[in-house]
C-alpha cells in the first residue's frame, strides 16, 4: 500500500498516475491519514514501503485499473470488502480497467401487471437483491404455499399498513403457529390486488439478516450496508420490509463503538420512511423489544394465537396437495383430522399447526420408504424426460445436418452442371485446333484443362455418394427410432403404475412417525387404545393377586383420563397406602409396563432424598444465581424428554413439605414451569404416590371393631394417617386413595406361583425345564408368610430355597449340562432332582 494510482482525462486520453501515501496524505485524504496511524508507519517508512509495491506490481504502467476513493462508484463496490476504506478494494481486486468490465445485469423487478416506461432509468436494487428475498415475486411465481385461515390477523396487519405513522405490525406467537405465513399471505394477496389502494403497488422482501451481516469485519461496513439498504428502500417507496425474528435487530451488528441494526431502524421507522413487519416469540418480544421502549413504540403488536382444532384441521385439508404431489401419496380428510387430533394428544410441546404439518411430512415420507411401486414410478418419469430430451437434441441436430446436406448437394450439383458445361467448350474448342501445328502449346493448355475439369468432377461425384449415403443421419434416425421404441415401453409401465392410484397415507404411517418422537409404542397410538384399555384390569389382576378392589379402580381412573372426558386436562393421580409387601411397587411397574411398553416409563423419586427444603430446586430446578442454575431439575427434565410415562413418588410422607406444594400444583393444573422458565406438561403421566402410613398399627387393635374386618379398620387408620401429615386441598386433588389389603395364606400360594412361573421363564432361555408341585407351594407359603413383611419374605424365601441350590447344580454340572429340575418338598426341606 505504498503507492495509490488514479486515473485523469489529459488530452483527450486516460492516463494513470500513481502517488506515494505522503502525496496522499498531504492532499488531505483522511482514511490514508487513519491507516497510516493505526499500522503505525512513520514518515521514514514510507520511501521502503513505496519502492516495494511498485516493484511488486511492475510500476505503474501495470495498474492502469486502479482507482482512488474519490472517483470510484459506489454502486460498484464488491460486496464483502471494507466500506470504510473503499480503494483498498480496487488495489487488492481487479487490475483490470473499468472499461473492461462486464455491463452491469440489470436487477429483476416484481411483476405488478404493468411495464415500465422504455428508456427510463430505474432505481438500483443492489441492496434488496442481495440481501432479502422478494415474497411478492415468489407469489407470482406460484412459490408460496396457499394460505388457509388467518383472516383476521392478515387483516390487521393490512389495518396498520394503512396508518399514516407507526405503520409497522409485529406479529408475535408462538413457535409454529404461522407467523412467517402471514407475511406470505400478505404477499399473495398484493400480487393478487386483493388490498386497499393503498398497497396495491407495494413490494414484500424478507430480509436475510444473515446475509447482511456475514463478511462485516471491519469497523463501518455494517452501518454501511443497513444505511444502504434503508436508502434504498426510501428511494423506491413501495417497499414493505418483513423481518423474520425481528428480536435479532437487537444487538445485530453491534460491536465495540458501533451501532446495531435497531438503532439505525429507529429514526426511519418513527418517521415513516420505511415499512417493517416483524415476527418474534412472545418470550424473545418480552426479553428483547419491551425491554427497548423506543423500539417498542415504533411497532403495533398484532397477536397470532394457536389455531383451534377444527382451525388446524381445515389448514391441513388446503394444503394436502402440496405434500401429496412433493411426495406422490393420496391423504384422505380424515388422515388430516388423525394428524391434528394425534399431533395434540401426543406433541404436547409443539404448537399447531406445526407439529401436524411436520407428522402429515414425515407419515408421506415413511409411505415412500416402503413403497417401492412409487421409487419405480419416479425411475420412470425420469427416464422419460431424459429420452424426451435426447430426442428433442437428435431433432435439432438431424434437422442442421439434412440442411447443411441438401445446401452442400445443390452446390454439388450446380458446380457439376457448370463443369460439364465448361467440358463441351474445351472439347469443341480441342476439335477446332486440331491437325494445326501453329497451335500446338494451345492444345496442350486445353487439354490440361480437360484433366483439371475430370479430375474435379470426379471428386464431386465421389462427395455426391457420400451425401446421399449419410452414415451420420442413418445413425441419428437409428437412434431416433430405439428411443421412440423404449418411450413406448416406458409408457406402457407407467399407465400400469398410475393406475395402481397413490398409496394412501394410513394412520399406521402417522403413528409410527409419533413413536419415533415420543417414544410411545406405535400399537398404544392407534385406534386400538381403546381397546387395550377395556381389558387393562384383566391384566393387571393376572400379576397383581388379593387386591382386586386396588386394581380395580385404578383401572377405571385410567379409563376415565385416557378417554379424556373430563372438563380438565390434568394427569391421573393415586395415592398407594397400605403395609409393606402387599403390591404398591408391583402394581405401579405393571402399569408402567401395561401402559407404554417399558421399563424407562417408569420414573422414581425416592422422598426420604426430599425431606429438606432446598430439595424443591432437586426437582424443578436451581433458581437464577444459586449453584446449578445451568442444570435441568430431576424431574421436570425427564417429563420433558419423555411426556408419556408413570411417575412414583415413593413413601411421600418422608418429604418436606415444599415439595408438596410443587405437587399440589402438578395435579391441579397438570403442568409446572422448571427455573429455566420452561413449561413442563405433566397432562400425560400417570402420578402414583405410596405411603405407609398407618400400618405399624398391631391387628390385634382392630378387635374392638364390632363386626369390621381388619382391613376396614386399617384403611380408616391410613386415611387418618394421611390427614396428619397431608393437607385437605392435597388429598382433594388425588383422584383415587387406593388401600391395598392384607395378603392371605391363599394369596401367597397364588403369588409363589407367579415367582415360580419367572423362575421357569428364566431357566428355559437356559435351556432347562423346570417343574414343581403342590407340595412345594405349600412348603413356601407355610415358611413365609408373614402379614407383617408381606410377599417379600416369600420372595426371599424361594431366593434360599432353592435359586441358591439350582445355582449350585448348574456350576457342578457344566460338563455334563442339566436339561430339567423338578422342585418339591418333603417335610420341612425342599427337593431338588435334576436330570
Amino acid at each position: 500500500m505504498a503507492v495509490i494510482f488514479i486515473q485523469k482525462m489529459e488530452g483527450g486520453t486516460t492516463k494513470s498516475e500513481g502517488l506515494c501515501l505522503k502525496c496522499a496524505k498531504e492532499m488531505g485524504i483522511k482514511p490514508v491519514e487513519d491507516m497510516m496511524q493505526k499500522m503505525g508507519i512513520s514518515d521514514e517508512d514510507l520511501e521502503g514501503l513505496t519502492n516495494e509495491m511498485m516493484s511488486a506490481f511492475g510500476g505503474a504502467e501495470g495498474m492502469e485499473g486502479l482507482m482512488s476513493a474519490e472517483e470510484a462508484d459506489e454502486d460498484e463496490e464488491d460486496e464483502g470488502k471494507t466500506a470504510t476504506f473503499p480503494f483498498l478494494n480496487k488495489l487488492f481486486g481487479s487490475a483490470q480497467s473499468p472499461q473492461a468490465q462486464p455491463p452491469e445485469r440489470e436487477q429483476p423487478r416484481a411483476e405488478r401487471g404493468d411495464k415500465d416506461k422504455k428508456g427510463e432509468k430505474q432505481p438500483k436494487r443492489k441492496f434488496l437483491e442481495n440481501y432479502c428475498i422478494s415474497l411478492t415475486q415468489k407469489a407470482a411465481d406460484g412459490k408460496l404455499d396457499r394460505i388457509i385461515g388467518r383472516d383476521e390477523e392478515i387483516q390487521r396487519t393490512i389495518q396498520i399498513l394503512n396508518r399514516r405513522q407507526k405503520n409497522n405490525p409485529c406479529l408475535i406467537g408462538e413457535p409454529g403457529v404461522g407467523k412467517t405465513a402471514i407475511a406470505e399471505g400478505l404477499a399473495q394477496k398484493i400480487y393478487q390486488r386483493d388490498v386497499p389502494y393503498k398497497l396495491l403497488d407495494k413490494e414484500v422482501y424478507l430480509l436475510d439478516l444473515t446475509a447482511l451481516v456475514a463478511g462485516t469485519q471491519f469497523r463501518g461496513q455494517f452501518e454501511s450496508r443497513m444505511k444502504g439498504l434503508i436508502e434504498e428502500i426510501k428511494k423506491l417507496g413501495n417497499i414493505i420490509l418483513v423481518i423474520d425474528e425481528v428480536h435479532n435487530i437487537v444487538g445485530a451488528g453491534d460491536a465495540e463503538g458501533s451501532m446495531n441494526a435497531a438503532n439505525i431502524l429507529k429514526p426511519a421507522l418513527s418517521r415513516g420512511e420505511i415499512q417493517v413487519i416483524g415476527a418474534t416469540t412472545l418470550t424473545e418480544y418480552r426479553k428483547y423489544i419491551e425491554k427497548d421502549s423506543a423500539l417498542e413504540r415504533r411497532f403495533q403488536p398484532v397477536m397470532v394465537e394457536e389455531p383451534s382444532i377444527d382451525d388446524s384441521i381445515r389448514i391441513i385439508q388446503g394444503i394436502a396437495p402440496y405434500y401429496e404431489k412433493y411426495h406422490f401419496v393420496s391423504i384422505s380428510p380424515e388422515m388430516c383430522r388423525l394428524a391434528v387430533t394425534m399431533s395434540e394428544r401426543y406433541i404436547t410441546d409443539r404448537f399447531l399447526p406445526d407439529k401436524a404439518i411436520d407428522l402429515i411430512d414425515e407419515a408421506c415420507s415413511d409411505v415412500n420408504l416402503h413403497n417401492k411401486t412409487l421409487a419405480r414410478e419416479v425411475e420412470v418419469k425420469k427416464e422419460l424426460e431424459a429420452l424426451e430430451k435426447e430426442r428433442e437434441n437428435l431433432m435439432v441436430e438431424a434437422n442442421d445436418r439434412d440442411y447443411k446436406r441438401q445446401t452442400t448437394l445443390k452446390n454439388n450439383e450446380q458446380r457439376q452442371t457448370e463443369i460439364r458445361r465448361e467440358l463441351n467448350k474445351l472439347t469443341a474448342e480441342h476439335d477446332s485446333l486440331m491437325g494445326n501445328p501453329a497451335t500446338t502449346e494451345a492444345l496442350a493448355a486445353n487439354e490440361q484443362r480437360q484433366s483439371n475439369f475430370r479430375r474435379e468432377l470426379e471428386n464431386l461425384a465421389g462427395e455426391r455418394e457420400k451425401l446421399l449415403s449419410d452414415e451420420g443421419s442413418s445413425r441419428d434416425y437409428e437412434r431416433l427410432a430405439s428411443i421412440k421404441s423404449r418411450e413406448i415401453q416406458l409408457q406402457d409401465e407407467l399407465n400400469k403404475l398410475e393406475a395402481q392410484s397413490a398409496p394412501p397415507l394410513t394412520v399406521e404411517h402417522l403413528a409410527r412417525v409419533i413413536e419415533l418422537w415420543t417414544k410411545i409404542p406405535a400399537s398404544q397410538i392407534q385406534e386400538a387404545e381403546y381397546e387395550r384399555l377395556a381389558k387393562l384390569e384383566d391384566r393387571l389382576k393376572e400379576h397383581l393377586i388379593g387386591q382386586d378392589e386396588a386394581v380395580h379402580a385404578v383401572a377405571a381412573a385410567v379409563r376415565r383420563g385416557r378417554v379424556g372426558i373430563a372438563s380438565k386436562r390434568k394427569p391421573v393421580s393415586f395415592i398407594f397406602v397400605g403395609s409393606t409387601g402387599v403390591g404398591k411397587t408391583e402394581l405401579v411397574k405393571r402399569l408402567a409396563m401395561d401402559m407404554f411398553h417399558s421399563p424407562e416409563s417408569l420414573i422414581r423419586l425416592d422422598m426420604s432424598e426430599f425431606m429438606e427444603k432446598f430439595a424443591v430446586s432437586r426437582i424443578i430446578g436451581s433458581p437464577p444465581g444459586y449453584v446449578g442454575y445451568d442444570e435441568a431439575g430431576q424431574l421436570t427434565e425427564k417429563v420433558r424428554r419423555k411426556p408419556y410415562c408413570v411417575i412414583l413418588f415413593d413413601e411421600i410422607e418422608k418429604a418436606h413439605p415444599d415439595v408438596l406444594n410443587i405437587l399440589l400444583q402438578i395435579l391441579d393444573d397438570g403442568h409446572i414451569t422448571d427455573a429455566q422458565g420452561r413449561n413442563v406438561n405433566f397432562e400425560n403421566t400417570v402420578i402414583v404416590m405410596t405411603s405407609n402410613a398407618g400400618s405399624d398399627a398391631r391387628t390385634s387393635a382392630g378387635s374392638v371393631g364390632f363386626g369390621r374386618t381388619a382391613d376396614q379398620q386399617g384403611r380408616e387408620r391410613a386415611m387418618k394417617a394421611l390427614e396428619s401429615f397431608l393437607r385437605p386441598e392435597f388429598i382433594n386433588r388425588v383422584d383415587e386413595i387406593v388401600y391395598f389389603n392384607k395378603l392371605t395364606e391363599d394369596n401367597f400360594k397364588a403369588i409363589a406361583a407367579i415367582m415360580l412361573r419367572e423362575l421357569q421363564d428364566a431357566l428355559k432361555e437356559k435351556g432347562i425345564t423346570f417343574t414343581w408341585d403342590d407340595a412345594l407351594l405349600d412348603y413356601l407359603v407355610k415358611k413365609s408368610y408373614s402379614m407383617t413383611y408381606g410377599a417379600r419374605n416369600l420372595r426371599r424365601q424361594i431366593q434360599k430355597d432353592l435359586e441358591d441350590d439350582i445355582a449350585t447344580k448348574l456350576i457342578d454340572s457344566y460338563l455334563h449340562p442339566i436339561q430339567s429340575i423338578h422342585a418339591s418338598a418333603d417335610g420341612e426341606h425342599p427337593v431338588l432332582t435334576a436330570e
